[in-house]
């Protein structure tokens, strides 16, 4: 998802999250807690990573945002340089004035 746009990130953990609501085999394991949770219940915890940045704008403040719909993990950048820094399809720059704000 590195360069899908926040409305449809959004959708699509809405989307996820609902599925796993609604599944007898997983759930979600935002916390060590709920992990140990799925791990006893024999379920598979599910928690959502993003592949670039892209979709924050440039705003650390939608980190907070992913943070509450359940990502637990985010590249900076991923197959292609972005705001934030480099990806490992293009000429290698490392870290932005940006990225490294965030």
């Amino acid at each position: 998802m590195d360069m899908n746009p926040l409305s449809q990130v959004i959708e699509l953990l809405a989307v996820f999250r609902r599925q796993i609501e609604e599944s007898d085999f997983m759930q979600l394991a935002l916390d060590t807690t709920a992990i140990d949770e799925a791990v006893t219940h024999q379920r598979l915890g599910i928690r959502f990573d993003i592949e670039g940045a892209k979709c924050c704008q440039g705003n650390p403040d939608l980190v907070y945002l992913l943070y509450d719909l359940g990502v637990r993990q985010m590249h900076f950048a991923y197959n292609r340089n972005n705001e934030l820094g480099g990806g490992c399809h293009d000429e290698p720059t490392g870290l932005t004035p940006l990225g490294k704000c965030f």
